[in-house]
């Protein structure tokens, strides 16, 4: 935190941790009256519903692995004792290449889980979204405020999907040619990246996709990633009020 006026550093956050009123106003659904200009967040619900399959799949493991389990403890807990003593029972190599394959199994059932909660909370955050708008209201976007960005997002940004950056610990805001990951193939992009200075005066990069706020373009369209970043560039080029 910021001692000076209570207010965090720049830097992703979960909701519960952005500071007031702005908290309150996108759990309440009033974002788009918080003073400055509002960017409501963009829905693509042909998107979600493509990757629903997906994020079942990377659930599938999880969520057969550990009734699994659970079952054979309850109905036989004598072959977890038999288990066990067949381990005991290897040679130091075969125990080792035995541990290696159960922790790659553990590294892979994490991944499947991490990707399918990451899925699962922008499919829930998108429908709330559109249920929120039904009654007229807004509880995702970004809020260009006089002196600072804060956003809650549809997708996560990493780990959070919250986003505060006060205009002073923005460095600068770059339109950037880079290659990124797709579904089959990697490609070139242009995307919008924010440079700001952290609690620990270090620099950070944020690189925001075009679509994650609705300016006008259809999802996916290069212009929305232009229209992003013309309009980041010119709020932080306004000067802040005294």
């Amino acid at each position: 935190m910021n001692s000076s006026n209570l207010l965090p550093s720049a830097g992703l956050y979960s909701l519960v941790a952005l500071p007031e009123p702005y908290q309150t106003a996108f759990r309440q659904g009033s974002a788009h009256h918080l003073p400055g200009q509002f960017l409501p967040a963009k829905t693509d619900w042909f998107i979600q519903i493509a990757l629903l399959p997906f994020t079942l799949m990377y659930a599938l493991p999880i969520l057969t692995l550990g009734p699994s389990l659970l079952h054979q403890a309850i109905r036989q807990p004598r072959s977890y004792v038999r288990f066990w003593q067949t381990l005991s029972q290897q040679d130091l190599p075969e125990l080792g290449m035995m541990l290696i394959l159960f922790l790659l199994a553990a590294l892979l059932i994490g991944h499947c889980a991490d990707r399918a909660w990451d899925q699962a909370q922008s499919f829930y955050r998108t429908w709330h979204c559109s249920r929120l708008r039904r009654r007229a209201e807004e509880g995702y976007g970004v809020v260009l405020l006089p002196d600072a960005i804060v956003g809650r997002l549809l997708d996560n940004l990493g780990r959070r999907n919250c986003l505060w950056l006060p205009k002073q610990s923005i460095a600068k805001i770059v339109w950037q040619r880079m290659r990124e990951e797709g579904a089959k193939r990697s490609r070139w992009v242009n995307r919008t990246r924010i440079c700001y200075v952290s609690a620990n005066g270090k620099h950070q990069w944020l690189t925001l996709k075009g679509d994650v706020v609705d300016l006008g373009y259809a999802a996916h369209e290069p212009m929305s990633d232009r229209a992003l970043y013309e309009t980041l560039m010119d709020w932080w080029q306004e000067r802040s009020p005294e």
